[in-house]
């Protein structure tokens, strides 16, 4: 029995592709087809602003969650420092305080039997000028990658910008300081002088050293007293605008951070 010579097609082959939007569009322009036109055209249109807003939204949530992670690092950093700069912070008060009572009986304000170990104190580390740590990771990130502007909240990120400059002035200003102050135990010897003596409280053998002086030489000596009196003015613009208004600076980042992430200490 012969088979037909005709071969039948596959059910796939003769199913039609259908038209893509641009070609169907083709053929309602060539046809003049001009309802059929608008509304491909408009279906084109409605498309790519459907995939242009979805790509916008995947954009504004991608910044959200930045903005949150990278406020919960700042807060982080900012809140570890500022515990650490407060006790500082204290230490250097005190330190200014005893400077300006050791001041006063030098120049007769104050009885000289007021003296003791801690005005002693007080002159022969007078040099000593140790910054605060201001180092923030997450702040330093966001500058160098342009991401400041991620955070939304104006108030901080306004702050966040004076503490940058606060940072970088109070650093400048203890460099400049620190590179022109009068070491007294080695300018004035025979006045203040440092031992060295066993640290008893260090358990490998440290040493420490103990300052010593002698009142009247201090105040029988001009020169010295003259550089007491300079070095007291630069502690006291190191303990104040390079220390205390920086700490001012960070202690309001703190604050405007509680505030967007809702903590409260």
């Amino acid at each position: 029995m012969s088979s037909n010579s005709g071969s039948s097609e596959s059910p796939s082959a003769t199913v039609e592709k259908s038209p893509t939007i641009l070609a169907r569009l083709a053929r309602s322009l060539k046809a003049r087809d001009w309802g059929a036109a608008v509304i491909e055209v408009a279906i084109v249109v409605i498309g790519i602003f459907i995939g242009l807003q979805v790509d916008a939204w995947n954009d504004v949530r991608k910044d959200r969650q930045e903005e949150s992670d990278y406020l919960q690092r700042l807060h982080d950093d900012v809140a570890t420092l500022v515990g650490m700069q407060q006790q500082r912070i204290e230490t250097r008060m005190e330190r200014l305080e005893d400077m300006a009572d050791a001041a006063d009986i030098l120049i007769g304000v104050a009885p000289v039997t007021d003296w003791s170990k801690r005005h002693c104190d007080a002159l022969a580390f007078s040099h000593i000028y140790v910054p605060l740590p201001m180092a923030l990771p997450a702040l330093d990130e966001m500058l160098s990658t342009g991401k400041l502007s991620l955070i939304r909240d104006i108030p901080l990120r306004e702050a966040l910008s004076r503490l940058q400059i606060q940072v970088v002035r109070s650093e400048e200003m203890i460099a400049r300081i620190d590179g022109s102050v009068r070491v007294l135990s080695r300018h004035y010897p025979h006045a203040i002088w440092e031992s060295i003596v066993p640290d008893d409280e260090s358990e490998n053998r440290r040493h420490d050293t103990q300052p010593a002086c002698d009142l009247e030489a201090i105040r029988s000596n001009p020169v010295l007293l003259n550089d007491v009196a300079d070095n007291y003015s630069r502690y006291h613009a190191y303990a104040t605008s390079g220390l205390a208004n920086t700490f001012e600076h960070f202690q309001q980042v703190h604050d405007l951070l509680d505030l967007q992430l809702g903590f409260s200490h």
